[in-house]
């Protein structure tokens, strides 16, 4: 995710990439600790203890809902809390999924303040433990996409709808409280250009529109299956 023009969002927002590059193994990790999670195979490395079981937290908060939804954790998964991300990702970004060594690229707390600093952004109410259940959410759906080549809106309208249905309810109805819009209405007003230029507006009405879905667990695996939110070209 990214803020562009007026769509900033009164709270730090992801990048979230789902990117084909080489091993990021040149990321500055800011790990001392190595923590297993409870929920699936997913191993945290953090700076510390606190910040691996936020983590951890967060990651299971997408396992739990993405499970309920139908779909398979996958494979083992690997989260690192970095002080720099890997190169080839936007400077404004806070992280992204890796999908060809299955690994997430989160900056720390400590940076991302450094940076809200910097900018003047208001760090509003958007917990870390959201942006990890976020970035998770990419990765399980990676996993379980049927079709090669998702697009971009099927694959943050899983993140999105993921992240805002884990987040504690008084959070979420205060952010949803800031954003005009009563959700999308239909699959073809979902599109990428939408999402690049205005991310945070374009996750609330996709979560809006989610929760309109009189068949929700079908419209997920619709996504999945390649079957609605299709790249453009190929509808």
């Amino acid at each position: 995710m990214r803020a562009v023009g007026s769509s900033l969002p009164p709270f730090p927002i992801l990048l979230a990439c789902c990117l084909a590059l080489p091993a990021m193994l040149d990321a500055s990790l800011a790990q001392a600790v190595s923590q297993s999670c409870t929920h699936g195979q997913i191993l945290v490395q953090a700076a510390d203890a606190p910040i691996a079981e936020i983590v951890c937290a967060g990651a299971g908060d997408a396992v739990d809902f993405l499970s309920d939804a139908g779909l398979e954790a996958g494979e083992s998964l690997l989260i690192h809390v970095v002080d720099a991300l890997p190169p080839g990702v936007e400077p404004s970004a806070a992280g992204c999924y890796v999908q060809t060594d299955a690994g997430i690229y989160l900056l720390a707390p400590a940076v991302l303040e450094r940076m809200h600093a910097a900018t003047g952004i208001d760090s509003g109410p958007l917990p870390y433990r959201s942006m990890v259940a976020h970035e998770v959410a990419h990765a399980i759906a990676a996993n379980n996409f049927l079709v090669s080549r998702p697009s971009v809106q099927a694959h943050e309208y899983i993140a999105y709808v993921t992240m805002y249905a884990a987040m504690p309810p008084a959070t979420r109805e205060l952010i949803l409280a800031g954003v005009a819009g009563d959700g999308f209405d239909g699959e073809d007003e979902i599109t990428e250009t939408i999402y690049f230029l205005a991310p945070h507006w374009f996750g609330v009405q996709v979560y809006r529109h989610y929760l309109k879905c009189p068949d929700r667990r079908g419209l997920l695996k619709a996504i999945l299956a390649g079957q609605a939110l299709r790249r453009a070209r190929e509808r």
